[in-house]
């Protein structure tokens, strides 16, 4: 993995750009005393630890999700009751290294222009480094992302030799006697 910097130069920057453009506030010049923002964040509760207050003296920062008690689960239950659109995938950069293979798999099944465009930039990066030969690669595994079935249900190995679907694992407690 190399440096994580995506929120805060894509996110965090160009927002605090957007409200000194609403504010009126010419780049280089200080925001006037006496001037207050409320900036409202989208953490859930069980991100909680991720809450930050703003280092500008003008800008409050406030979490309404945690003010409602609100963890993820709570809110995809929310758009999901709401019927308004698909559900969302998590707030993150079509192709971002930190994908877990869950959200791949969404990309490749649900929006499949947004995952070739992240093939696309796989593809780009093998060779992305100046001075080493290490390639570069989105996925953990260090393959290619379009050589990757997403949408084929991982097996394992059992003690016994044959294999079984790992999400029937999580199913079954142990106690039906079957």
């Amino acid at each position: 993995m190399l440096y994580r910097q995506c929120t805060h130069d894509y996110k965090v920057i160009p927002i605090q750009k957007k409200m000194r453009e609403i504010l009126g506030i010419k780049p280089r010049h200080r925001v006037k005393k006496g001037t207050m923002v409320e900036q409202w964040i989208g953490i859930s509760t069980d991100e909680a630890m991720r809450m930050k207050n703003a280092r500008m003296y003008w800008l409050t920062s406030r979490w309404p999700l945690i003010e409602m008690k609100m963890s993820r689960a709570d809110c995809l239950r929310w758009y999901k009751e709401s019927g308004v659109h698909p559900m969302p995938g998590k707030s993150s950069c079509i192709g971002c290294p930190y994908h877990h293979n869950d959200q791949w798999k969404n990309m490749q099944k649900n929006y499949p222009a947004d995952f070739e465009d992240a093939c696309e930039v796989d593809d780009k990066i093998r060779k992305g480094l100046k001075n080493t030969t290490a390639e570069l690669f989105l996925h953990k595994k260090a393959v290619p992302l379009r050589s990757i079935d997403f949408q084929e249900k991982p097996k394992q190995a059992s003690l016994f030799g044959e294999t079984f679907d790992p999400e029937f694992a999580d199913e079954c407690e142990g106690l039906c006697g079957v």
